[in-house]
């Protein structure tokens, strides 16, 4: 009987000490939840800046593309134009 009373005692002592336990966690419970609504929304934003860079690489290199293009075009019309200089003279 006094093993038995000695367990309860012990689970009693446990169980007092986890309710304190859990009163002085409450302000740290709502800490830690302030803490991952404010990581979320820093999350949120650097998602949505993520999707702007890559929107706006797309674009910049769709106009590197265009320049290349053009460059290719512009290189093509100055050796056009040189060979009819050529044929001219």
């Amino acid at each position: 009987m006094e093993n038995f009373l000695e367990k309860f005692q012990r689970l009693q002592d446990y169980l007092e000490n986890s309710e304190v336990a859990w009163n002085e966690a409450g302000p740290i419970h709502h800490i830690l939840i302030d803490i991952i609504d404010r990581l979320n929304k820093k999350i949120a934003k650097m998602s949505s800046t993520c999707r702007k860079f890559r929107r706006r690489s797309a674009e910049i290199t769709h106009q590197l593309g265009l320049i290349e293009e053009l460059s290719s075009n512009v290189n093509s019309s100055i050796v056009i134009a040189q060979d009819n200089r050529r044929r001219l003279k």
